[in-house]
């Protein structure tokens, strides 16, 4: 792999690697989600906190210190809720069915990290004043749309949402335009969400630039088991080397990260130092062999710039 030696490397002198053990994820539709989308299938619900646990009487039990077992003295305090669930058929996540308990959350001082979907725009009033950031799978591609998140209703052969009606790059520009006037919004693009094909992630980031948006959380597609994909396979490093390329060269300040959804092993260290070489500042979970390669570069005397690594115990989208 032919990673370029970006001049503006070292010019990113803060690091931050997260560590979200603070932030307690939350679905508010349990493990339902009536799109079961290609990608997902429902499975990364599955890992999440369901809402029906939650008392929005009472939300101390989200305040329980979790333990490091390597360091049974050190305790992490929950801080803060991603708030995530199922689509319903229209591709929104319904929060605004839950209220009540945002509104519990939010006056028990958490901060909230809120994934809305493709919420409809007069459902946005009540959702944004409760949010400290909106987490926005950004999609411009129509086929994408219709392929990877299309409902389960088959019409000649294809998806479509169950009013009849596509849902289309434009809607999800125009919700992202809206949530963006009221509140914090940090879009998130998954390379290769289409089965591992790239497909629309060029566009996406034009957009974005377009809108005066400075910041992406990018993700990568895992061939989840279970779901529809699971026999594919992630794209190519090349491939993601081609779309942080492209970024970059569009959002020449950008700020850029890799968020927590991307393939493990040996492919996670390529990304992660991939992502170095194009200036990304944020990395969740990163590996051990990632942060041995910050650490010695940290510690090299003959650089020209100092590097100083930031540890944050929240979602990303926080800092």
């Amino acid at each position: 792999m032919g990673i370029p030696i970006s001049a503006n490397v070292l010019m990113k002198k803060t690091i931050l690697l997260n560590y979200p053990a603070n932030t307690v994820p939350v679905s508010i539709t349990g493990k339902k989600c009536l799109l079961d989308c290609k990608h997902c299938g429902g499975i990364y619900l599955n890992s999440m906190k369901d809402w029906s646990e939650i008392n929005p009487g009472d939300v101390s039990g989200l305040l329980m210190l979790k333990k490091n077992t390597k360091n049974p003295d050190e305790q992490y305090i929950k801080k803060s809720v991603l708030v995530s669930g199922g689509c319903d058929t229209h591709g929104a996540v319904p929060l605004w069915e839950k209220i009540e308990i945002l509104k519990a959350l939010k006056d028990a001082g958490f901060r909230l990290n809120i994934h809305t979907g493709l919420i409809p725009t007069e459902k946005i009033p009540l959702i944004a004043p409760l949010a400290d950031v909106i987490s926005f799978d950004f999609i411009t591609d129509d086929m994408t749309i219709q392929e990877v998140y299309g409902s389960r209703k088959p019409e000649a052969g294809r998806w479509k949402m169950d009013d009849g009606k596509w849902r289309t790059g434009r809607d999800y520009i125009k919700a992202y335009i809206a949530l963006n006037k009221e509140a914090d919004v940090v879009p998130h693009i998954t390379i290769g969400v289409f089965g591992g094909k790239i497909k629309g992630e060029y566009d996406a980031i034009e957009t974005i630039a377009s809108l005066g948006c400075n910041r992406i959380v990018f993700l990568v597609f895992i061939p989840t088991k279970g779901s529809y994909y699971e026999k594919c396979s992630p794209p190519s490093i090349e491939d993601v080397e081609s779309i942080f390329s492209h970024a970059r060269n569009v959002m020449p300040e950008g700020a850029f990260g890799i968020g927590c959804m991307h393939p493990r092993g040996k492919y996670k260290y390529k990304l992660e130092r991939l992502a170095f070489e194009y200036g990304f500042d944020s990395y969740v979970n990163p590996s051990k062999k990632f942060r041995l390669f910050l650490n010695k570069l940290k510690d090299d005397k003959n650089k020209n710039e100092e590097i100083e690594m930031i540890v944050n115990k929240e979602c990303c989208a926080f800092s």
